[in-house]
């Protein structure tokens, strides 16, 4: 038998030793609001051989990536013997924040400076950035005036849409 050195033995006990195997313990950084980008990952890894390689599913041969959208990444680490290990690894972000209100009001008044019916949508910002959008659904209702010409004496009452008037 002839090693990578040129060396030669021809008898006695031989003993092969392999490597020991590449692990790896990803940590991940969530990305911090809905549809941003400061996702990250980050390796360790420990046996193998050499001079370890990484390949991301997009495209970075580094140990740690970042600036990630939510998603999946998958990560092929080869060491100087070619042996390989594959770690797959999900970025999260959180939901998108939505609130929705309906308001009635009668026609004249205002809704938060709002005064016409329809559909009004904001986008708000965090103090950390992220985003939430806030739907107003305002509806003018018609007002109604109604006009009465009748005279009452002192001490009599009227009832006008369930309400009791009277001169005192």
């Amino acid at each position: 038998i002839t090693d990578t050195n040129g060396q030669t033995v021809t008898s006695g006990n031989i003993i092969v030793t392999e490597p020991s195997p590449i692990v790896l313990a990803a940590s991940v950084t969530n990305v911090s609001c809905n549809g941003g980008g400061d996702g990250a990952i980050s390796l360790s890894v420990s046996g193998g051989t050499g001079t370890i390689n990484y390949v991301w599913s997009n495209s970075a041969t580094s140990q740690s990536v970042s600036s990630l959208v939510a998603g999946s990444y998958y990560v092929t680490v080869i060491d100087n013997n070619n042996c390989s290990m594959i770690d797959t690894d999900v970025v999260n972000e959180p939901d998108l924040i939505i609130d929705t209100t309906s308001v009635s009001i009668c026609q004249g008044q205002t809704y938060q400076g709002y005064s016409g019916t329809g559909f009004y949508i904001d986008t708000l910002t965090s103090f950390s950035g992220c985003d939430s959008i806030v739907v107003l659904n305002l509806k003018i209702n018609a007002t109604k005036n109604t006009i009465i010409d009748t005279t009452i004496c002192d001490n009599e009452f009227i009832n006008v849409g369930g309400v009791i008037h009277n001169i005192a």
